[in-house]
Protein backbone atom coordinates (compact mmCIF):
# COMPACT_ATOMS: atom_id res chain seq x y z
CA UNK A 1 0.00 0.00 0.00
CA UNK A 2 2.81 2.27 0.63
CA UNK A 3 4.42 1.45 -2.58
CA UNK A 4 0.59 2.42 -3.89
CA UNK A 5 0.95 5.77 -2.30
CA UNK A 6 4.22 6.91 -3.86
CA UNK A 7 3.32 6.13 -7.41
CA UNK A 8 0.09 8.02 -6.41
CA UNK A 9 2.44 11.01 -5.46
CA UNK A 10 5.11 10.89 -7.86
CA UNK A 11 2.53 10.58 -10.71
CA UNK A 12 0.45 13.77 -9.09
CA UNK A 13 4.25 15.73 -8.97
CA UNK A 14 4.71 15.21 -12.69
CA UNK A 15 1.98 16.90 -13.41
CA UNK A 16 2.33 19.57 -11.26
CA UNK A 17 1.03 23.34 -13.37
CA UNK A 18 3.87 26.01 -14.38
CA UNK A 19 4.24 29.15 -11.87
CA UNK A 20 2.79 31.01 -14.65
CA UNK A 21 -0.25 28.80 -15.05
CA UNK A 22 -0.70 28.53 -11.29
CA UNK A 23 -3.89 30.76 -10.65
CA UNK A 24 -5.67 29.71 -13.73
CA UNK A 25 -5.65 25.60 -12.45
CA UNK A 26 -6.77 27.03 -8.98
CA UNK A 27 -9.54 28.86 -10.75
CA UNK A 28 -10.27 25.25 -12.45
CA UNK A 29 -10.35 23.48 -8.83
CA UNK A 30 -12.56 26.30 -7.45
CA UNK A 31 -14.83 25.96 -10.45
CA UNK A 32 -14.99 22.40 -9.62
CA UNK A 33 -16.03 23.11 -6.08
CA UNK A 34 -18.43 25.93 -6.69
CA UNK A 35 -19.94 23.59 -9.52
CA UNK A 36 -20.05 20.85 -7.20
CA UNK A 37 -21.83 22.35 -4.29
CA UNK A 38 -24.14 24.72 -7.04
CA UNK A 39 -25.13 20.80 -8.43
CA UNK A 40 -25.82 19.63 -4.91
CA UNK A 41 -28.11 22.36 -4.51
CA UNK A 42 -30.24 22.13 -7.44
CA UNK A 43 -30.70 18.26 -6.67
CA UNK A 44 -31.24 18.14 -3.01
CA UNK A 45 -34.52 21.05 -3.56
CA UNK A 46 -35.94 19.40 -6.77
CA UNK A 47 -35.05 15.88 -5.77
CA UNK A 48 -34.32 14.63 -2.58
CA UNK A 49 -36.57 13.85 -0.18
CA UNK A 50 -35.15 13.53 3.52
CA UNK A 51 -37.89 10.41 4.52
CA UNK A 52 -37.36 8.39 2.20
CA UNK A 53 -35.14 5.58 1.98
CA UNK A 54 -35.37 5.13 -1.82
CA UNK A 55 -34.48 8.68 -2.06
CA UNK A 56 -31.64 8.43 0.30
CA UNK A 57 -29.50 5.84 -1.45
CA UNK A 58 -30.80 7.48 -5.17
CA UNK A 59 -28.82 10.23 -3.48
CA UNK A 60 -25.82 8.51 -3.74
CA UNK A 61 -24.59 8.82 -7.42
CA UNK A 62 -24.83 12.38 -6.72
CA UNK A 63 -23.24 12.77 -3.37
CA UNK A 64 -20.31 9.92 -4.34
CA UNK A 65 -18.83 11.01 -6.90
CA UNK A 66 -19.73 14.78 -6.27
CA UNK A 67 -17.75 14.95 -2.72
CA UNK A 68 -14.59 12.78 -4.79
CA UNK A 69 -14.38 15.96 -6.67
CA UNK A 70 -14.58 18.28 -3.72
CA UNK A 71 -11.44 15.96 -1.93
CA UNK A 72 -10.00 16.22 -5.32
CA UNK A 73 -9.91 19.77 -5.87
CA UNK A 74 -9.56 20.62 -2.20
CA UNK A 75 -6.02 18.77 -2.46
CA UNK A 76 -4.81 20.36 -5.89
CA UNK A 77 -5.26 23.33 -4.78
CA UNK A 78 -3.20 22.67 -1.79
CA UNK A 79 -0.28 21.63 -3.80
CA UNK A 80 -0.65 24.86 -5.84
CA UNK A 81 -0.45 27.01 -2.81
CA UNK A 82 2.44 25.18 -1.28
CA UNK A 83 4.46 25.86 -4.30
CA UNK A 84 3.12 28.88 -5.65
CA UNK A 85 2.23 30.83 -2.37
CA UNK A 86 2.98 34.66 -4.01
CA UNK A 87 0.44 33.84 -7.23
CA UNK A 88 -2.33 31.97 -5.70
CA UNK A 89 -2.66 32.79 -1.78
CA UNK A 90 -5.19 36.10 -2.50
CA UNK A 91 -7.31 33.78 -5.42
CA UNK A 92 -7.51 31.17 -3.40
CA UNK A 93 -9.22 33.34 -0.32
CA UNK A 94 -11.68 34.74 -2.92
CA UNK A 95 -12.66 31.72 -4.37
CA UNK A 96 -12.70 29.87 -0.95
CA UNK A 97 -15.62 32.59 0.07
CA UNK A 98 -17.59 32.52 -3.26
CA UNK A 99 -17.41 28.80 -2.47
CA UNK A 100 -19.00 29.15 0.99
CA UNK A 101 -22.04 31.03 -0.64
CA UNK A 102 -22.42 28.34 -2.93
CA UNK A 103 -22.19 25.54 0.26
CA UNK A 104 -24.46 28.03 2.33
CA UNK A 105 -27.41 28.15 -0.28
CA UNK A 106 -27.13 24.43 -0.20
CA UNK A 107 -30.39 23.15 1.88
CA UNK A 108 -29.57 20.77 4.81
CA UNK A 109 -29.82 17.13 3.88
CA UNK A 110 -28.33 14.68 6.34
CA UNK A 111 -29.25 16.26 9.64
CA UNK A 112 -32.79 18.18 11.13
CA UNK A 113 -30.43 19.76 14.10
CA UNK A 114 -31.46 23.05 12.55
CA UNK A 115 -35.01 22.39 13.25
CA UNK A 116 -34.44 21.89 16.21
CA UNK A 117 -32.66 24.89 17.34
CA UNK A 118 -35.72 26.97 16.02
CA UNK A 119 -37.50 24.42 18.31
CA UNK A 120 -35.69 25.24 21.47
CA UNK A 121 -35.64 29.30 20.65
CA UNK A 122 -39.20 29.36 19.51
CA UNK A 123 -40.42 27.55 23.02
CA UNK A 124 -38.61 29.98 24.66
CA UNK A 125 -39.93 33.23 22.59
CA UNK A 126 -43.12 32.91 21.90
CA UNK A 127 -44.21 30.25 24.54
CA UNK A 128 -41.67 31.48 27.68
CA UNK A 129 -40.81 27.89 28.42
CA UNK A 130 -37.69 26.52 29.69
CA UNK A 131 -36.32 23.87 27.53
CA UNK A 132 -34.34 22.33 29.89
CA UNK A 133 -37.32 22.06 32.42
CA UNK A 134 -39.73 21.13 29.26
CA UNK A 135 -40.20 19.23 26.00
CA UNK A 136 -40.69 20.63 22.99
CA UNK A 137 -43.71 17.97 22.67
CA UNK A 138 -45.30 18.98 25.66
CA UNK A 139 -45.13 22.41 25.14
CA UNK A 140 -48.29 24.42 24.40
CA UNK A 141 -48.72 25.50 20.87
CA UNK A 142 -46.59 21.68 19.65
CA UNK A 143 -48.54 20.23 16.64
CA UNK A 144 -50.46 23.75 15.70
CA UNK A 145 -47.60 26.08 15.68
CA UNK A 146 -45.83 26.29 12.47
CA UNK A 147 -42.82 27.07 13.73
CA UNK A 148 -42.63 23.92 15.38
CA UNK A 149 -41.15 20.67 13.89
CA UNK A 150 -41.37 17.13 15.71
CA UNK A 151 -38.04 16.45 15.30
CA UNK A 152 -35.97 15.26 18.47
CA UNK A 153 -39.29 16.91 19.90
CA UNK A 154 -39.11 14.18 22.41
CA UNK A 155 -35.46 15.24 24.11
CA UNK A 156 -34.07 17.97 26.40
CA UNK A 157 -32.12 20.81 25.03
CA UNK A 158 -28.56 19.06 24.83
CA UNK A 159 -26.80 22.45 24.47
CA UNK A 160 -25.52 24.96 26.62
CA UNK A 161 -27.32 28.07 28.35
CA UNK A 162 -25.26 30.33 25.15
CA UNK A 163 -26.20 28.19 22.57
CA UNK A 164 -30.07 27.93 24.23
CA UNK A 165 -29.46 32.07 24.82
CA UNK A 166 -28.69 32.27 20.43
CA UNK A 167 -31.83 30.11 19.97
CA UNK A 168 -34.13 32.71 21.68
CA UNK A 169 -32.68 35.73 20.27
CA UNK A 170 -32.71 34.22 16.37
CA UNK A 171 -36.07 32.54 16.56
CA UNK A 172 -36.95 36.23 18.32
CA UNK A 173 -36.08 38.20 15.22
CA UNK A 174 -37.88 35.95 13.01
CA UNK A 175 -41.36 37.26 13.17
CA UNK A 176 -43.01 33.75 13.41
CA UNK A 177 -41.28 32.54 9.87
CA UNK A 178 -39.96 28.94 9.81
CA UNK A 179 -37.80 29.68 6.80
CA UNK A 180 -36.86 33.42 8.12
CA UNK A 181 -35.49 31.41 11.21
CA UNK A 182 -33.46 28.66 8.94
CA UNK A 183 -32.03 31.84 7.31
CA UNK A 184 -31.10 33.43 9.97
CA UNK A 185 -29.38 30.99 11.68
CA UNK A 186 -27.22 30.12 8.54
CA UNK A 187 -26.62 33.83 8.05
CA UNK A 188 -25.25 33.65 11.43
CA UNK A 189 -23.29 30.83 10.75
CA UNK A 190 -21.42 32.44 7.70
CA UNK A 191 -20.55 34.91 9.48
CA UNK A 192 -19.21 32.79 12.16
CA UNK A 193 -17.19 31.17 9.36
CA UNK A 194 -15.68 33.73 8.26
CA UNK A 195 -14.36 35.35 11.37
CA UNK A 196 -12.77 32.06 12.17
CA UNK A 197 -11.19 31.98 8.88
CA UNK A 198 -9.17 35.61 10.02
CA UNK A 199 -8.79 33.89 13.59
CA UNK A 200 -7.43 30.67 12.13
CA UNK A 201 -4.88 32.94 10.06
CA UNK A 202 -3.82 35.63 12.28
CA UNK A 203 -3.74 33.32 15.20
CA UNK A 204 -1.06 30.95 13.19
CA UNK A 205 0.79 34.11 12.41
CA UNK A 206 0.71 34.65 16.43
CA UNK A 207 1.79 31.42 16.81
CA UNK A 208 4.80 31.77 14.14
CA UNK A 209 3.57 29.07 12.25
CA UNK A 210 5.86 28.72 8.64
CA UNK A 211 2.65 28.77 6.74
CA UNK A 212 -0.31 30.40 7.85
CA UNK A 213 -1.72 30.74 4.88
CA UNK A 214 -2.01 27.00 4.54
CA UNK A 215 -3.73 26.76 7.30
CA UNK A 216 -6.28 29.71 6.51
CA UNK A 217 -6.22 27.64 2.64
CA UNK A 218 -7.04 24.11 4.71
CA UNK A 219 -9.63 25.89 6.87
CA UNK A 220 -11.41 27.89 4.15
CA UNK A 221 -11.52 25.64 1.29
CA UNK A 222 -12.25 22.42 4.03
CA UNK A 223 -15.87 20.65 2.61
CA UNK A 224 -16.58 19.01 5.63
CA UNK A 225 -16.47 22.46 7.13
CA UNK A 226 -18.93 23.94 4.25
CA UNK A 227 -21.10 20.94 4.28
CA UNK A 228 -21.85 21.08 8.06
CA UNK A 229 -21.28 24.75 9.04
CA UNK A 230 -23.41 26.29 6.15
CA UNK A 231 -24.99 23.59 4.32
CA UNK A 232 -25.77 21.79 7.60
CA UNK A 233 -25.41 24.95 9.75
CA UNK A 234 -24.87 22.87 12.58
CA UNK A 235 -23.77 25.13 16.03
CA UNK A 236 -20.19 23.63 16.66
CA UNK A 237 -18.86 26.31 14.75
CA UNK A 238 -20.30 28.75 17.26
CA UNK A 239 -18.01 26.52 20.08
CA UNK A 240 -15.13 26.98 18.49
CA UNK A 241 -15.06 30.32 17.18
CA UNK A 242 -15.01 31.97 20.74
CA UNK A 243 -12.98 28.99 21.88
CA UNK A 244 -10.26 30.04 19.49
CA UNK A 245 -10.52 33.55 19.50
CA UNK A 246 -9.95 33.15 23.66
CA UNK A 247 -6.15 31.34 22.49
CA UNK A 248 -5.71 33.84 20.12
CA UNK A 249 -5.93 36.80 23.37
CA UNK A 250 -3.70 34.45 25.72
CA UNK A 251 -0.79 35.25 23.32
CA UNK A 252 -1.34 39.17 24.19
CA UNK A 253 0.79 40.87 26.87
CA UNK A 254 -2.05 43.59 27.19
CA UNK A 255 -3.76 42.50 30.78
CA UNK A 256 -7.13 43.63 29.60
CA UNK A 257 -7.10 41.37 25.79
CA UNK A 258 -5.50 38.43 28.08
CA UNK A 259 -7.69 38.51 30.50
CA UNK A 260 -10.42 37.94 27.90
CA UNK A 261 -9.29 33.94 26.87
CA UNK A 262 -10.83 32.69 29.75
CA UNK A 263 -14.28 34.08 29.65
CA UNK A 264 -14.64 33.25 25.81
CA UNK A 265 -13.79 29.52 26.13
CA UNK A 266 -16.42 30.07 28.98
CA UNK A 267 -18.88 30.99 26.26
CA UNK A 268 -17.39 28.45 23.62
CA UNK A 269 -18.29 25.84 26.44
CA UNK A 270 -21.53 26.59 27.04
CA UNK A 271 -22.33 26.25 23.45
CA UNK A 272 -20.98 22.67 23.62
CA UNK A 273 -19.45 21.19 26.68
CA UNK A 274 -16.02 19.60 25.25
CA UNK A 275 -13.66 22.34 25.48
CA UNK A 276 -14.08 22.86 29.31
CA UNK A 277 -11.39 20.28 29.42
CA UNK A 278 -8.83 22.92 28.21
CA UNK A 279 -9.33 25.85 30.91
CA UNK A 280 -7.06 24.28 33.45
CA UNK A 281 -4.72 23.94 31.30
CA UNK A 282 -4.95 27.56 30.24
CA UNK A 283 -4.90 28.76 33.84
CA UNK A 284 -1.34 27.03 34.02
CA UNK A 285 0.01 28.37 31.14
CA UNK A 286 -0.87 31.79 32.35
CA UNK A 287 0.18 31.36 35.49
CA UNK A 288 3.45 30.57 34.50
CA UNK A 289 4.20 33.00 31.78
CA UNK A 290 3.92 36.37 33.76
CA UNK A 291 0.32 36.89 32.96
CA UNK A 292 -1.13 35.87 36.79
CA UNK A 293 -3.04 39.46 36.80
CA UNK A 294 -4.41 38.24 33.58
CA UNK A 295 -5.34 34.51 34.98
CA UNK A 296 -6.74 36.36 38.11
CA UNK A 297 -9.31 38.95 36.00
CA UNK A 298 -9.77 36.15 33.28
CA UNK A 299 -10.67 33.77 36.33
CA UNK A 300 -13.23 36.38 37.67
CA UNK A 301 -14.57 37.40 34.70
CA UNK A 302 -14.88 33.70 33.56
CA UNK A 303 -17.10 33.04 36.31
CA UNK A 304 -19.36 36.68 36.25
CA UNK A 305 -19.70 35.18 32.53
CA UNK A 306 -20.87 32.13 33.87
CA UNK A 307 -23.49 33.28 36.14
CA UNK A 308 -24.42 35.68 33.65
CA UNK A 309 -25.58 33.32 30.81
CA UNK A 310 -26.70 30.67 33.09
CA UNK A 311 -28.89 33.11 35.34
CA UNK A 312 -32.07 33.33 32.80
CA UNK A 313 -32.29 29.51 32.98
CA UNK A 314 -32.48 29.25 36.53
CA UNK A 315 -35.13 26.58 37.76
CA UNK A 316 -35.47 23.87 40.75
CA UNK A 317 -33.21 21.10 39.30
CA UNK A 318 -35.57 18.34 40.08
CA UNK A 319 -37.77 19.52 37.38
CA UNK A 320 -34.39 19.70 34.71
CA UNK A 321 -35.20 16.21 32.03
CA UNK A 322 -32.21 14.73 33.30
CA UNK A 323 -33.60 11.15 32.57
CA UNK A 324 -34.18 12.71 28.64
CA UNK A 325 -30.69 14.37 28.41
CA UNK A 326 -28.69 11.29 30.01
CA UNK A 327 -30.53 9.09 26.99
CA UNK A 328 -29.59 11.30 24.44
CA UNK A 329 -25.68 11.85 25.40
CA UNK A 330 -25.58 7.74 25.91
CA UNK A 331 -26.77 6.88 22.59
CA UNK A 332 -24.67 4.48 21.04
CA UNK A 333 -24.16 6.05 17.13
CA UNK A 334 -20.99 5.69 15.00
CA UNK A 335 -18.61 5.11 17.60
CA UNK A 336 -16.61 2.49 18.87
CA UNK A 337 -19.75 1.72 21.66
CA UNK A 338 -22.08 1.62 18.73
CA UNK A 339 -19.72 -1.24 17.28
CA UNK A 340 -19.75 -3.20 19.93
CA UNK A 341 -23.34 -2.98 20.03
CA UNK A 342 -24.56 -3.80 16.41
CA UNK A 343 -21.67 -7.06 16.46
CA UNK A 344 -23.54 -8.03 19.75
CA UNK A 345 -26.84 -7.48 18.02
CA UNK A 346 -25.72 -9.67 14.77
CA UNK A 347 -24.44 -12.65 17.20
CA UNK A 348 -27.03 -12.81 19.34
CA UNK A 349 -29.22 -13.01 16.57
CA UNK A 350 -26.78 -15.85 14.63
CA UNK A 351 -26.90 -17.69 18.10
CA UNK A 352 -30.86 -17.46 18.55
CA UNK A 353 -32.01 -17.70 14.93
CA UNK A 354 -32.92 -14.73 14.53
CA UNK A 355 -34.35 -13.96 17.44
CA UNK A 356 -33.68 -11.76 20.73
CA UNK A 357 -33.83 -12.58 23.93
CA UNK A 358 -34.08 -10.32 27.58
CA UNK A 359 -30.80 -12.10 28.53
CA UNK A 360 -29.10 -11.06 25.34
CA UNK A 361 -30.12 -7.79 25.05
CA UNK A 362 -28.62 -7.54 28.70
CA UNK A 363 -25.44 -9.19 27.89
CA UNK A 364 -24.63 -6.53 25.27
CA UNK A 365 -25.51 -4.14 27.17
CA UNK A 366 -23.16 -4.98 29.78
CA UNK A 367 -20.39 -5.56 27.01
CA UNK A 368 -21.59 -1.95 26.20
CA UNK A 369 -21.18 -0.52 29.69
CA UNK A 370 -17.88 -2.28 30.37
CA UNK A 371 -16.32 -0.70 26.95
CA UNK A 372 -17.59 2.23 27.62
CA UNK A 373 -16.05 2.74 31.43
CA UNK A 374 -12.93 0.93 29.77
CA UNK A 375 -12.26 4.21 27.43
CA UNK A 376 -13.37 7.00 29.83
CA UNK A 377 -11.03 5.57 32.26
CA UNK A 378 -8.82 5.57 29.65
CA UNK A 379 -9.14 9.46 28.83
CA UNK A 380 -9.48 10.26 32.59
CA UNK A 381 -5.69 8.72 32.39
CA UNK A 382 -4.80 10.53 29.40
CA UNK A 383 -5.67 13.97 30.34
CA UNK A 384 -4.03 13.42 33.59
CA UNK A 385 -1.11 12.54 31.85
CA UNK A 386 -1.06 15.45 29.77
CA UNK A 387 -1.56 17.77 32.72
CA UNK A 388 1.80 16.19 34.39
CA UNK A 389 3.45 16.69 31.26
CA UNK A 390 2.38 20.66 31.38
CA UNK A 391 3.36 20.79 34.85
CA UNK A 392 6.63 19.47 34.58
CA UNK A 393 6.93 21.66 31.70
CA UNK A 394 5.28 24.84 33.50
CA UNK A 395 8.35 27.24 33.63
CA UNK A 396 8.71 26.87 29.28
CA UNK A 397 5.36 26.59 28.67
CA UNK A 398 4.30 28.09 24.99
CA UNK A 399 0.42 28.64 24.10
CA UNK A 400 1.40 25.53 21.19
CA UNK A 401 1.76 23.50 24.21
CA UNK A 402 -2.19 23.87 25.54
CA UNK A 403 -2.95 24.06 22.17
CA UNK A 404 -1.96 20.77 21.46
CA UNK A 405 -2.98 19.15 24.27
CA UNK A 406 -6.37 20.49 23.77
CA UNK A 407 -6.46 19.07 20.29
CA UNK A 408 -5.21 15.30 21.48
CA UNK A 409 -7.78 15.67 24.36
CA UNK A 410 -11.23 16.88 22.01
CA UNK A 411 -9.84 14.47 19.76
CA UNK A 412 -9.67 11.69 21.34
CA UNK A 413 -12.92 12.32 23.08
CA UNK A 414 -14.98 13.05 20.36
CA UNK A 415 -13.49 10.22 18.07
CA UNK A 416 -12.94 7.08 19.69
CA UNK A 417 -14.27 7.70 24.16
CA UNK A 418 -17.41 9.12 23.19
CA UNK A 419 -20.65 7.07 22.72
CA UNK A 420 -22.13 9.30 19.81
CA UNK A 421 -20.10 10.59 16.70
CA UNK A 422 -21.58 12.86 13.90
CA UNK A 423 -19.41 14.00 11.05
CA UNK A 424 -20.10 17.73 12.01
CA UNK A 425 -18.33 16.57 15.53
CA UNK A 426 -14.60 17.43 13.49
CA UNK A 427 -15.30 21.09 13.61
CA UNK A 428 -14.34 20.72 17.27
CA UNK A 429 -11.29 20.54 16.94
CA UNK A 430 -10.09 20.76 13.25
CA UNK A 431 -9.96 24.51 13.11
CA UNK A 432 -7.25 24.44 16.18
CA UNK A 433 -5.40 21.55 14.85
CA UNK A 434 -4.54 24.02 12.06
CA UNK A 435 -2.58 25.98 14.82
CA UNK A 436 -0.28 22.79 14.85
CA UNK A 437 3.14 22.86 12.89
CA UNK A 438 3.05 21.16 9.62
CA UNK A 439 4.72 17.81 10.93
CA UNK A 440 2.31 17.72 13.83
CA UNK A 441 0.87 14.03 13.86
CA UNK A 442 -2.52 15.25 15.60
CA UNK A 443 -2.62 17.79 12.57
CA UNK A 444 -2.36 14.96 9.82
CA UNK A 445 -5.37 12.86 11.86
CA UNK A 446 -7.42 16.24 11.90
CA UNK A 447 -7.24 17.37 8.25
CA UNK A 448 -7.40 13.10 6.83
CA UNK A 449 -10.11 12.57 9.10
CA UNK A 450 -12.14 15.37 8.36
CA UNK A 451 -11.93 14.14 4.60
CA UNK A 452 -12.61 10.62 4.88
CA UNK A 453 -15.74 11.50 7.25
CA UNK A 454 -16.95 13.95 4.37
CA UNK A 455 -18.47 10.33 3.30
CA UNK A 456 -20.75 9.83 6.48
CA UNK A 457 -23.17 11.51 4.38
CA UNK A 458 -23.40 8.55 1.96
CA UNK A 459 -23.96 5.22 1.90
CA UNK A 460 -20.01 4.70 2.76
CA UNK A 461 -21.07 5.68 6.46
CA UNK A 462 -24.18 4.61 6.92
CA UNK A 463 -24.09 1.93 9.44
CA UNK A 464 -22.50 2.30 12.43
CA UNK A 465 -19.88 -0.23 12.13
CA UNK A 466 -18.95 1.05 8.67
CA UNK A 467 -18.52 4.53 10.02
CA UNK A 468 -16.37 4.20 12.94
CA UNK A 469 -14.15 1.41 11.28
CA UNK A 470 -13.88 2.72 8.14
CA UNK A 471 -13.92 6.62 8.41
CA UNK A 472 -12.50 7.71 11.79
CA UNK A 473 -10.52 4.43 12.98
CA UNK A 474 -8.63 2.94 10.11
CA UNK A 475 -7.36 6.42 8.61
CA UNK A 476 -6.33 7.16 11.92
CA UNK A 477 -4.30 4.23 12.32
CA UNK A 478 -3.07 4.44 8.49
CA UNK A 479 -1.94 8.55 9.51
CA UNK A 480 -0.30 7.43 12.51
CA UNK A 481 2.03 4.59 10.81
CA UNK A 482 2.67 7.01 7.63
CA UNK A 483 3.57 9.53 10.30
CA UNK A 484 5.48 7.31 12.85
CA UNK A 485 7.47 5.77 9.51
CA UNK A 486 8.65 8.92 8.13
CA UNK A 487 9.72 9.94 11.63
CA UNK A 488 11.93 6.62 11.74
CA UNK A 489 13.45 7.39 8.20
CA UNK A 490 14.53 11.02 9.43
Amino acid sequence: MLKLFGRIQAILNKHQPAESTARIWLSVYGGITIAVYTIFCVYLQEHYQAWSRDSRNLSNIILIPGLSMLLYAYYQGYRLLKSYPDKVFVPAVAIGILAGVAALITPSFYSFDLQTYINYGWQQFRYHANPYCLLVAGTEGFGTDPMFTDTWSLNSIPYGFAFAHVCRLVCAYSNGDLHQAINLFKAMNFVAWLLLAAVVYFGARRLKLARPDVSLYLYLWSPIVMLHSLSGCHNDILMTLPVMTGFLCATYSSLWIAALSLPLIVIGSMVKYVWAVAVPFLLLYMFFSRKKAAALLGSALALATLVGISWYYRCDPTTIRWVEFNYNLSTNTNSLPAVIQNLGKIIELALLHHKTTTAGDNAVNAACSFVKAILWGGFIAICGRLFLQIWKKKEALTLPDIVRAGVAMILIVTCFVSSKFYPWYIMMFFPAALWLPEDSMLRRVAIVVSCTQLFAVTLLGHGHINNFVFLTLLPTLITWYLWNDSRKKE
